[in-house]
């Protein structure tokens, strides 16, 4: 990544931070995020945002195809997401997997809130979705929450079994 970017050494996945107080992100910015994400096959994200206790966190995350996120939600707060390249299915479920709402984050549909306390479950369907997430901070252990029926990043088994019922969910 750019110069202006430093990788955060305290953050779960490959992250970035800006050097500086206002951060621009450019085209050429999300050309070398898509590339990278391509090349390590892992998520990558660019925190706008100076650090974990800022009252507003603005992401911009590259997930790659075939990754497997786990549904969470928010309880304290909503947030929004921006379309900035790729496409990925967003469905939302309550607490008994009910689903709620079914979209796909596109050219067509560039910008989708998801209210606090309604599970995300994000499947990545291009080479590379690249978007921009905005939620309140600050961000701790409590603010992301996961479902007993989600199976875990490292249960392959229960994660194919999950991933098989959204299999044609588009």
């Amino acid at each position: 990544m750019k110069t202006i970017l430093t990788k955060d050494k305290n953050a779960k996945s490959l992250t970035y931070k800006f050097n500086s107080n206002y951060s621009i992100i450019d085209t050429d910015m999300i050309e070398a995020l898509k590339k990278e994400t391509l090349k390590l096959k892992q998520t990558i994200r660019i925190c706008m945002h100076s650090n974990s206790d800022d009252d507003l966190h603005n992401m911009v995350i590259a997930h790659p195809f075939n990754l497997y996120i786990r549904p969470h939600c928010n309880p304290i707060n909503s947030k929004a997401y921006h379309h900035i390249y790729g496409d990925m299915l967003m469905v939302g479920l309550d607490n008994n997997k009910k689903e709620i709402f079914r979209t796909i984050l596109s050219e067509k549909n560039k910008i989708i809130r998801i209210p606090k306390n309604l599970y995300l479950y994000i499947k990545i369907l291009s080479n590379v979705a690249i978007f921009h997430e905005i939620a309140l901070g600050p961000y701790t252990k409590d603010t992301t929450i996961y479902p007993s029926w989600a199976p875990t990043t490292t249960d392959s088994k229960g994660v194919n079994s999950f991933i098989k019922e959204y299999k044609d969910a588009t």
